[in-house]
């Protein structure tokens, strides 16, 4: 007994850190401004810059986005991989590294792009162009209520419905997150700044209480 009381321990532990890391890389929000003649600089919590931009939906709606300044380098990487390898290998997650760490995230990768190219991070929510704080104004949802992508089915356990298509995105309703939906199985989901992974739906560090399927129309 107290071998399995220690093991779920360290498990809890475990899923804390993970959830840590999830909401500090969660969104590009900042509270630090840079004022030059041209446009406004930001500051993450991380002191990584980043300015504002934006992309279109398929039905033509402007989205905020945010284009970080710098690339992430070799070593950072090499750290993240690091990091995300040995949390996987303790949750016992079937998840297997797809693509390399970038600074776009997991809602750029599902809704616009999934080119390793994308330069776009995309938060649910819109941030304050005075500030750089987040708001509550609606930001990724504009790729469902413009009509673009249509609900095919919300699910509140992680069986994948056999009507949904591969290629239909995924959206976790109360962890923040989106993927695609690669196979009868499997997801792809591109986690904060980490890489692209594919998995199963719970072996993802994001809450899978609601997810919803959506077409494009």
């Amino acid at each position: 007994m107290k071998v399995s009381i220690s093991k779920e321990i360290k498990k809890a532990l475990c899923l804390v850190l993970v959830l840590l890391a999830v909401i500090s890389l969660s969104s590009c929000a900042s509270s630090t401004t840079v004022t030059n003649a041209s446009m406004t600089t930001y500051l993450n919590s991380h002191g990584r810059s980043f300015k504002l931009s934006s992309v279109t939906t398929p039905k033509g709606s402007t989205v905020q986005t945010c284009t970080y300044s710098q690339a992430l380098t070799k070593e950072e990487k090499g750290e993240i991989n690091r990091y995300w390898s040995d949390i996987i290998s303790k949750m016992k997650w079937d998840a297997v590294k797809k693509g390399e760490p970038a600074t776009y995230n997991c809602h750029s990768y599902a809704w616009y792009s999934q080119s390793s190219t994308n330069k776009h991070w995309i938060n649910q929510y819109r941030l304050n162009p005075s500030t750089g704080g987040i708001t509550t104004q609606a930001n990724l949802s504009k790729y469902w209520t413009d009509g673009s992508y249509s609900l095919i089915v919300r699910k509140t356990n992680l069986s994948i419905p056999s009507n949904v298509p591969n290629g239909s995105v995924v959206f976790y309703k109360y962890g923040d997150h989106s993927a695609i939906k690669y196979s009868a199985s499997q997801f792809r989901s591109k986690w904060g700044f980490a890489g692209v992974y594919q998995h199963s739906p719970g072996c993802a560090p994001y809450s899978t209480s609601t997810l919803e399927y959506y077409k494009k129309t």
